[in-house]
């Protein structure tokens, strides 16, 4: 995965200007280190059968969904060559 530029297994693809993470100051391509202290890398489960880095995304993914519209998140990303943590609150709308 280095070898075509990727830091993280699991990375922002795209931001929607406007939102949430948007206004937390996540650029595409960051890579996610952990939510709310929870390291990304020790969120997927190892005995399923998707490959590891597809169930670390889906756990990404399952995680902001069960915080709904009033949940906030610490993300820790790494973007521009540092590492940081963004705090993401909900955009109503």
């Amino acid at each position: 995965r280095r070898a075509f530029g990727f830091v993280r297994e699991v990375s922002v693809e795209g931001v929607v200007p406007g939102s949430a993470a948007a206004q937390a100051g996540i650029a595409q391509d960051a890579g996610l280190v952990a939510l709310d202290g929870e390291p990304v890398d020790a969120m997927a489960d190892a005995s399923g059968d998707q490959p590891k880095h597809f169930a670390r995304m889906q756990a990404v993914l399952d995680r902001l969904d069960a915080l709904g519209a009033d949940g906030t998140v610490d993300v820790e990303v790494q973007q521009g060559g540092a590492q940081r943590v963004l705090t993401v609150r909900p955009v109503q709308g």
